[in-house]
C-alpha cells in the first residue's frame, strides 16, 4: 500500500530509478478455466514506462519453484494481450522473487538481485528478448552479504523483511 516504500525496493532490486504507475489490486492470476492452477501474485505494478513488475515471495519450500516462477511470469505477461490487439502491445514484464530458502539451482551463486533473461545457448550473450526478467533473490544469501557489506542495498532490505522490528536494518533502508 505504500507506493514509495514499493518504488524504493523495486528500485534498489532493479539497480534503476522506477515510478510506479499503478498497482494492481486483481492479484489473482488470469484464470478461464475452473481446470486451470490457481495462484496468486504478492504485488502486481504497472511502472510509468509500461513494464510490469510482480513481486513473489515465498516463505515455504515447493516442489518445481524454477517453473512456478516461469508459470507466474507468463500469467502477468499473456494478461496483457487483448482480442484484437498486436503483439507490439506487450510491454517487458518482471518477476521479483524472494525466497525465505536457497534453491538448488542457484548453489555457487552469491550475487543478489541477478536478473535471467532467455538467451542463446551458444555465446550466452545474445538476448532473444528483452520482454522476460526474472530477479530471485534468497534471503540466506542476502544474511550471508549483508555480515560482509552492510551497505549492499538488497542486502538491507532482505534483512528488513526478514525481520521489519530490528531498528538497524530500518534505520539502513529507510536512512533514518
Amino acid at each position: 500500500e505504500n507506493k514509495r516504500l514499493t518504488e524504493s525496493l523495486i528500485t534498489d532490486i532493479l539497480g534503476e530509478k522506477i515510478k510506479i504507475k499503478t498497482t494492481n489490486k486483481d492479484r489473482y492470476l488470469n484464470i478461464k478455466d475452473p481446470n486451470q492452477k490457481f495462484g496468486v501474485m504478492d504485488l502486481a505494478t504497472e511502472l510509468e514506462d509500461g513494464t510490469n513488475c510482480n513481486i513473489e515471495i515465498q516463505l515455504k519450500e515447493h516442489d518445481y519453484e524454477n517453473e512456478r516462477f516461469l508459470y507466474y511470469w507468463a500469467n502477468s505477461y499473456s494478461r496483457q494481450l487483448m482480442r484484437g490487439n498486436e503483439y507490439d502491445s506487450l510491454h517487458k514484464t518482471i518477476s521479483i522473487i524472494i525466497l525465505d530458502h536457497e534453491i538448488k539451482a542457484l548453489e555457487g551463486i552469491e550475487k543478489l538481485g541477478m536478473k535471467w533473461q532467455i538467451r542463446d545457448e551458444e555465446s550466452g550473450k545474445r538476448i532473444l528478448t528483452d520482454q522476460l526478467e526474472i530477479v530471485i533473490i534468497e534471503i540466506p544469501k542476502a544474511i550471508r552479504q549483508y555480515k560482509r557489506n552492510d551497505k549492499n542495498r538488497i542486502s538491507q532490505w532482505m534483512m528488513f523483511l526478514n525481520n521489519p522490528n530490528n531498528g538497524e536494518c530500518a534505520s539502513s533502508v529507510f536512512n533514518i
